[in-house]
């Protein structure tokens, strides 16, 4: 009775351990994926950090390029203005 008693208990044990394995490994699992979506979420944001700083740089490049463009279409008319001069004087 003794050995039957702890031959139930044995097997009991060893499928309680079984079962708990296989939720330890179904638990890493489940963990693995939420630290692969952490890390994707991750990338994704740092990669939408960079999209903003090159939209950024972007922008500031275009405003200069206007601001030159600008400069330089007001020193046109000058220079023109100085040959109407000049050439009125001749």
């Amino acid at each position: 009775m003794i050995e039957e008693q702890s031959t139930e208990v044995t097997v009991e044990t060893t499928k309680v351990q079984e079962k708990v394995s296989t939720q330890f490994q179904t638990l890493q699992v489940h963990d693995s994926t939420f630290q692969m979506d952490l890390i994707t979420k991750k990338l994704d944001s740092q990669r939408g950090l960079g999209e903003q700083e090159r939209e950024r740089q972007l922008d500031k490049r275009e405003k200069m390029i206007r601001q030159t463009e600008e400069q330089l279409s007001i020193q046109q008319k000058e220079v023109e203005t100085q040959r109407v001069w000049k050439t009125g004087m001749a």
